[in-house]
């Protein structure tokens, strides 16, 4: 995708390339996809038994504005722990990760601190039942010392089988690149 003379695979590394840490939902403008989002999950009726958001309670009508930004991730259960498979990427996260990892597994595109603090962040949310925020700051493909922070969050949802679901919502924290994309 190109926009203003920017094409993000070109002149930015992937999202996937870049640890993510802790952020206080604080730290976010009130246009950021994810704190919209948050609003809306905070509302969502929780399924008895999980008390979390079933996700069939997300429709892309209702939450068109966000849906180019969400990272669908399914926890399956694997002899060695849980694993996260990819069930849904918008077009904008396509372009953050330089791919569309629709059903790939977290551990098969991400490794070392990208894929432990992304493991981490999406199991907190579901131990805790709560949403998490945080940022992750991508580098320039040619200018190493420069970083892009991208901020994201994580919110825990069910399936109707109960299947344990995270749904990421991760996108620049500058309101203007996140226009653009």
């Amino acid at each position: 995708m190109s926009f203003d003379g920017i094409d993000w695979r070109k002149t930015y590394a992937s999202l996937c390339d870049a640890p993510v840490e802790a952020l206080s939902k604080t730290d976010f403008d009130n246009d950021h996809p994810a704190i919209e989002f948050a609003q809306a999950w905070d509302a969502m009726p929780r399924v008895e038994g999980h008390d979390l958001p079933c996700r069939s309670n997300i429709t892309p009508r209702e939450f068109s504005k966000v849906m180019k930004w969400m990272f669908l991730f399914s926890q399956e259960d694997y002899a060695r722990g849980a694993r996260y498979k990819v069930a849904l990427a918008g077009t904008a996260v396509v372009e953050l990760t330089h791919g569309d990892y629709t059903g790939q597994y977290l551990d098969q595109f991400t490794s070392d601190a990208c894929y432990h603090s992304r493991f981490d962040f999406m199991e907190d949310a579901l131990r805790t039942k709560q949403p998490y925020f945080g940022q992750a700051k991508v580098s320039r493909c040619h200018e190493s010392e420069y970083r892009i922070p991208v901020t994201l969050g994580a919110f825990p949802l069910v399936r109707q089988d109960g299947t344990p679901q995270v749904l990421v919502i991760p996108c620049p924290a500058n309101k203007d690149l996140r226009r653009l994309l």
